[in-house]
């Protein structure tokens, strides 16, 4: 299927084609494969800058939604591009450092979402006498 590793990637509705990020030409984009690892199309994404998150089929297979986060990490935003049309990416939601999006779930209706959301937090722990 994926000769590469890919950290964000998605199935869609069907279950016929997986789409990943993948910078392509020197442009950040979304490739949509077949399962045999066939392109079938490849978007460039709304921000070349932006790291991805997370991926999302649209329920109806129609489009993509994404999280894009800054280099930084201080702001994160929420896109929606559909396949066909020449409208290009739409803005969902914006989110500052206050909010760092960990995921993100479409509704069945497509008409709302629900974000996870979170700090990065390291513990350090030393354990003493295991031998």
């Amino acid at each position: 299927m994926l000769d590469k590793c890919k950290g964000c990637f998605a199935l869609s509705p069907d279950g016929s084609q997986i789409a990943f990020g993948e910078n392509v030409d020197g442009q950040n984009s979304a490739v949509m494969t077949s399962l045999n690892g066939e392109k079938v199309r490849t978007i460039k994404l709304a921000d070349q800058r932006g790291n991805l998150i997370q991926i999302e089929w649209l329920r109806d297979g129609s489009g993509i939604a994404y999280i894009l986060a800054t280099d930084d990490f201080r702001q994160n935003t929420l896109w929606i591009q559909k396949f066909d049309g020449d409208a290009g990416p739409k803005t969902i939601a914006q989110f500052d450092q206050e909010i760092t999006p960990r995921g993100f779930a479409l509704s069945p209706d497509g008409k709302s979402f629900a974000v996870s959301k979170g700090g990065w937090s390291h513990n350090m722990v030393l354990l003493k006498g295991l031998n």
